[in-house]
């Protein structure tokens, strides 16, 4: 019963290349979700508290090169040089993510890129 033939294996290189790569992608935004996750911890804890007020914390779903990554971040509200009561993510503001819609600055370029290069 354990001599299996690696020439009775029905698999290609096009299946093993896109469960791999299907595993690396789902790996990276695991990895990017738990680092936005952790910076965002870290600027909860150094910020200033007195000009920073904490209101609550909200998700976010980017689409990047890599797949969706879903997030938790954040929520705060201050007072402006103008003394206006503004809210924001300081979590955008310190990683300038300012995607479009919901889709990734890279994405948006390798889209437009790509329609630029290739004929149809």
């Amino acid at each position: 019963m354990n001599n299996i033939s690696v020439m009775d294996l029905r698999i290609n290189f096009k299946e093993i290349e896109e469960k791999i790569y299907k595993i690396v992608c789902e790996t990276a935004c695991d990895m990017v979700k738990d680092l936005l996750e952790l910076l965002d911890e870290k600027i909860m804890e150094e910020r200033d508290k007195d000009v920073y007020r904490l209101k609550n914390k909200r998700s976010r779903t980017i689409e990047t090169l890599m797949g969706e990554i879903t997030y938790t971040r954040r929520y705060y509200e201050y007072v402006d040089e103008e003394g206006k009561k503004q809210r924001g993510y300081l979590l955008d503001e310190l990683l300038d993510l300012t995607p479009v819609g919901s889709l990734s600055a890279n994405l948006v370029e390798q889209a437009v890129d790509n329609a630029i290069k290739l004929s149809y």
